[in-house]
């Protein structure tokens, strides 16, 4: 048997090639797609991503009818400044002022929704995904106990080396269950 020293790696005993030889991989992306909660959680934040956007999306044709009657003011208001009409130049100016305000409240709340929304959004991720990968690191340690492997590594961390790919018989344990 051949040992290798890895004292320079912060590994103080020799290991036996053996162990390199028993490297067991698997592809997360893959059965992280492949783990049936995984979809649920995706469709789960797909149609929450929706209904913000409807939601938005009707604050903004509320913002643009706002603005149409902004516009449709500000011609009248011209017209009347035309015709010497002071009283009704005030009244208009008026009701100009306060839908100008109504636009920027308006457009305030499109922005904070659109943001928070973003922000929402990231969060579902984070918080399904890590639900996802606690389910999954279970299901690996379940595997690895049924069958007395030691380590495995996803494939990605493997630099060069051989090693065993056991995605396939993790994502079947992942689709009998």
């Amino acid at each position: 048997m051949i040992f290798i020293s890895l004292k320079g790696f912060g590994l103080d005993e020799p290991l036996s090639v053996e162990v390199f030889n028993s490297v067991f991989c698997v592809d997360m992306d893959e059965i992280f797609n492949a783990y049936p909660k995984t979809l649920k959680y995706k469709n789960e934040i797909k149609e929450f991503a929706y209904k913000r956007k409807v939601i938005i999306e009707d604050l903004i044709k509320e913002f643009n009818k706002l603005k149409f009657k902004i516009e449709t003011l500000e011609s009248k208001i011209s017209k009347a400044k035309v015709e010497n009409n002071e009283v009704l130049v005030c009244e208009l100016s008026k009701e100009l002022e306060s839908l100008l305000v109504i636009l920027k409240e308006q457009s305030i709340k499109i922005s904070d929704l659109s943001e928070s929304s973003k922000k929402d959004i990231s969060l579902l991720e984070q918080r399904y995904s890590a639900e996802v990968l606690k389910d999954i690191e279970t299901l690996l340690k379940e595997f690895a106990k049924k069958y007395h492997v030691d380590t495995i590594l996803d494939k990605k961390s493997v630099l060069f080396g051989k090693y065993k790919n056991i995605t396939d018989e993790i994502v079947k344990d992942i689709k009998g269950k």
